[in-house]
């Protein structure tokens, strides 16, 4: 692969997503503001109302011996509820889960987009690595190529090896331009998740950067831990929004007092006696109760009973199926990064014997067999060794996903 000036690093990743606006965070964030705006609403049942009422009409009756009366009336409306039964702290309480459910789903999705980003940005340094390798390994086998006809020509080695290892770095260049294009549609990829353009972009990590646990994954499962993740925030909220459910349907069971405050005039034309026009002020304190709704308000205390029993037990498996998830997941990285430094520490030995009997075959106090051998053993080493690497660098995106790693952690 060509090198690039432009290097594309972790941090850089970092700040683009940070700045993230595709189309489900969008979503996710209309929702939220959405709830927000809810809530405003829910609250605003604690304040009083002022209406203006004004209405005309008209009234034939014995009274006016008759005759049609208009009428005209305007009134200023104050209204204060004083008590409904705990229906307002109920619905309140239920905007304000709401919110903090929008605002959890919005966490997790922005957790999600940065493991796939994470994700896409190991397999991209994978695939700039492997194709490192294939072209090194092209041109290691084009000069083993080059001694081999030499020896070929001295009469010290017959025409299959000449045309073993000739097929061999045909496959290596293909391998090589293979994974040239993968690298190029990964970046792709990465590029649509970020919203921006990375073409001719070279990644750069250091083995370090994944081998060493960040400080997110070094804390221990802790009760806590799994309190504060936003899976768990999630079905928190679900579970208050159930006891806000609860606390409405109970209300209906207890009466509601409202006071009304009305001033205004009444203004009256009856022919063909005179017009009248009254000024008037009311004050009304009104109570009301509802003694029998035919088993409706039973009914909705029992389904939202429920409803919060299930949310209670969902939280509940929930938060243990995260546990076990973070326990499985952070099982699975330790063992694969003692696999990757297992199979480092055989790539090393390896490379100094395929360096020594490289060095007996040219010589001549090797035979071609035993050379081609620890060539082979070499390269199928080395193709290991990547695989493992590219495990490893994906399983640690999807612990980070499974810890609830944020972007800025």
């Amino acid at each position: 692969m060509k090198p690039s000036t432009e290097e594309l690093t972790w941090t850089q990743v970092v700040a683009l997503g940070k700045e993230l606006n595709n189309d489900s965070l969008r979503a996710l964030r209309a929702e939220v503001q959405a709830q927000s705006e809810n809530l405003g609403v829910s609250r605003a049942e604690w304040l009083p109302s002022l209406d203006l009422q004004v209405t005309q009409g008209q009234e034939t009756s014995d009274e006016f011996k008759g005759e049609t009366a208009k009428s005209r009336d305007g009134y200023l409306v104050l209204s204060q509820n004083l008590f409904r039964g705990f229906a307002t702290v109920g619905k309140q309480s239920e905007s304000e889960a709401k919110l903090n459910r929008a605002q959890a789903k919005l966490e997790l999705e922005e957790i999600s987009v940065r493991a796939r980003a994470r994700q896409e940005f190991f397999q991209a340094w994978h695939l700039q690595k492997k194709s490192t390798y294939f072209k090194d390994l092209s041109d290691r086998l084009q000069k083993n190529l080059q001694l081999v006809r030499l020896k070929y020509d001295s009469g010290l080695e017959g025409k299959w090896a000449v045309d073993l290892l000739d097929v061999q770095k045909k496959s290596a260049d293909l391998e090589w331009q293979s994974s040239q294009l993968e690298f190029i549609e990964s970046l792709h990829r990465l590029s649509e998740l970020l919203g921006t353009s990375l073409s001719r972009r070279q990644i750069s990590l250091s083995p370090e950067d994944f081998l060493k646990e960040s400080p997110a994954l070094n804390k221990p499962i802790s009760d806590e831990k799994l309190l504060s993740h936003p899976q768990s925030q999630l079905m928190r909220a679900s579970v208050k929004e159930s006891e806000a459910l609860v606390t409405q349907a109970r209300s209906s069971f207890l009466p509601t007092l409202s006071l009304d405050y009305r001033r205004g005039f009444t203004h009256t034309d009856l022919p063909p006696l005179a017009e009248s026009r009254y000024n008037k002020e009311q004050v009304q304190l009104t109570l009301t109760w509802n003694l029998f709704a035919g088993g409706a308000t039973r009914s909705s205390v029992d389904s939202a009973h429920q409803t919060l029993i299930a949310s209670q037990q969902y939280r509940q498996n929930s938060l243990a199926q995260l546990k076990l998830d973070l326990e499985k997941e952070s099982r699975q990285f330790q063992l694969l990064q003692a696999r990757y430094l297992n199979k480092a520490e055989e790539r090393r030995i390896l490379k100094i014997r395929s360096e020594t009997v490289t060095s007996q075959y040219q010589n001549g106090t090797r035979k071609y067999a035993d050379w081609e051998v620890a060539q082979t053993k070499l390269a199928e080493v080395e193709g290991d060794f990547l695989d493992i690497e590219s495990a490893l660098l994906k399983q640690r995106a999807e612990l980070e996903r499974v810890a609830g790693v944020r972007w800025e952690d």
